[in-house]
């Protein structure tokens, strides 16, 4: 695997045209191809190397970023007719409307999502907004951050940057709380605002996707 990669949970990753991801029961890498207007549904390709019945032919996967799943679009017999694997193609264009229409994964078909790599077109990679993230799934993002050797507070609406092995997070120039007695001024003037600094830390460990939307959130709260 290139040393280019991370893995993220993809309902928290913010994914571009050109990326490409990796899944844990295919060899292949599939390039992110396009994306429905409200981001939750992805549409990837790649060239099937499984075996010689199929080998060479270009294979689709939509991923449903609020259920967790991947798998053809729920049309008979799931094939869309898309054959390339770059550049503009109007059947992933239809593909997209249909998508936008109400359309979804086939039921039939999908499988769980689950995503062993990302490797990113741009400088940096995928993003995890923290304004966008419900209080379990910032408190999942919080312990991650911690096991790879943060300290640190950090904003509810910080911007978390993935950078191959490397995750950059806007913090507080504060460890806990109880620094806060110490290191913070006892009165705040009107124009005083909490410092931060944005610090890196190298990733020794997989943040793996929520196992429910529902989960309850843990007593420690990384936001002041």
């Amino acid at each position: 695997m290139s040393t280019d990669t991370t893995t993220l949970p993809v309902a928290l990753a913010d994914f571009e045209v050109g990326d490409e991801l990796l899944f844990a029961d295919r060899r292949e890498w599939w390039a992110v191809r396009a994306l429905a207007a409200d981001r939750r549904y992805v549409i990837l390709t790649t060239i099937d190397r499984t075996g010689p019945a199929s080998f060479g032919a270009v294979l689709y996967t939509i991923i449903d970023t609020e259920e967790l799943v991947r798998g053809p679009l729920n049309v008979i017999g799931g094939g869309m007719g898309i054959n390339t694997t770059e550049g503009p193609d109007e059947h992933i264009d239809d593909t997209v409307r249909l998508l936008e229409n109400g359309f979804e994964v086939s039921h039939r078909s999908r499988v769980d999502l689950l995503v062993d790599g990302v490797r990113p077109s741009r400088a940096y990679g995928p993003v995890i907004r923290g304004d966008q993230l419900s209080a379990a799934a910032m408190q999942q993002v919080w312990h991650w951050l911690k096991a790879n050797g943060c300290r640190w507070l950090f904003p509810s609406d910080a911007v978390i940057r993935i950078k191959g092995k490397h995750v950059e997070v806007e913090c507080y120039t504060v460890r806990n709380t109880r620094q806060t007695l110490t290191l913070w001024p006892k009165h705040f003037p009107l124009d005083w605002t909490i410092p931060t600094k944005t610090r890196r830390f190298r990733i020794r460990h997989p943040l793996n996707p929520p196992r429910s939307q529902h989960q309850a959130p843990r007593s420690e709260d990384p936001r002041p």
